[in-house]
């Protein structure tokens, strides 16, 4: 849990993959970030691409095409004997623990890809960055979502969050079965 940036769209053009995991590959070297190539180099793959790794502590980013050419979630094509489901084509990266500022250079980074490359793309960004271009809207967002989940680790780790068993217990006792339950029971 935490702020994430989901994303999904297709290429439009599968000759033009090759062409935007060398440049992504390039981009990656410049910022000083791992990456990796997938079967780029191969005829006929299943499916070909690139992984981003952003310094600091960001998920990466995946841009993993099918055979169609659409961009798809690496669970989704482990999983690909099975049908597609909506969660199989969007991509989510998790960037609560990265930098505000590495945050809205993946932003910057998919809005180039959707002006080059990935025409139809999606993105849904919990920071709002996406739609506001505003850093003070990203990091109200995050501080927002931080402090929710704190809220919530409080009263996971509180005794009084949840029904102590006890009162479960004579609560539960106060219940009467149903005829037919009562008619098992004897």
């Amino acid at each position: 849990m935490g702020l994430s940036i989901h994303y999904r769209g297709s290429i439009n053009h599968i000759t033009d993959i090759p062409v935007m995991v060398d440049e992504l590959e390039d981009i990656a070297n410049s910022m000083g970030w791992a990456s990796r190539r997938f079967n780029i180099d191969e005829n006929n793959p299943n499916f070909r691409g690139i992984l981003i790794k952003p310094n600091g502590d960001c998920e990466p980013l995946w841009f993993l095409f099918d055979l169609e050419g659409k961009l798809r979630s690496l669970l989704g094509l482990i999983t690909e004997h099975m049908d597609p489901t909506e969660s199989s084509y969007t991509i989510t990266t998790k960037t609560h623990l990265a930098s505000v500022e590495t945050h809205a250079w993946i932003i910057g980074l998919l809005s180039y890809l959707q002006k080059h490359y990935l025409g139809d793309l999606i993105v849904k960004d919990e920071g709002g960055y996406w739609d506001t271009k505003q850093l003070d809207t990203l990091k109200a967002n995050r501080q927002l979502i931080s402090e929710k989940l704190d809220q919530l680790a409080r009263g996971l780790e509180s005794e009084t969050a949840l029904p102590k068993i006890p009162r479960w217990t004579a609560w539960s006792k106060t219940l009467k079965p149903e005829p037919n339950e009562r008619a098992k029971a004897g």
